[in-house]
């Protein structure tokens, strides 16, 4: 489980940096847990201490792109006990969703899910 403290105010003061939020406050809260659910599927399970704030940035990102992509309405299916979405259309959400997970933890070692 992603053992790190993230609200509405961390979302607009760190992650916004007084640009327009894409997330109201109910749809960060949503979002953010589905972000965390993917993160927690992609992620090694190792301890997030040192990393707590590229955790953060990485799951306010997450929760942006999750919420755009809900905005397209191309998803046909979705659930949340295993998050398993599907979509309709060309494009690829999870890769995009990954490619953001890289972008912020790619070098921490967190998503590293191989043998030591």
């Amino acid at each position: 489980m992603l053992k790190v403290d993230i609200d509405y105010d961390y979302y607009l003061t760190s992650y916004c940096v007084g640009q327009i939020p894409t997330l109201s406050a109910a749809d960060f809260e949503i979002c953010v847990k589905r972000a965390k659910v993917f993160l927690e599927s992609i992620s090694s399970g190792f301890s997030v201490e040192g990393f707590e704030d590229k955790v953060r940035e990485c799951l306010c990102a997450l929760s942006e792109k999750l919420y755009k992509n809900d905005k397209r309405g191309n998803i046909k299916s979705e659930s949340i006990d295993g998050y398993s979405v599907s979509f309709a259309g060309s494009s690829n959400p999870k890769s995009e969703l990954m490619e953001i997970a890289l972008r912020y933890l790619g070098k921490s070692g967190l998503l590293y899910q191989g043998v030591e």
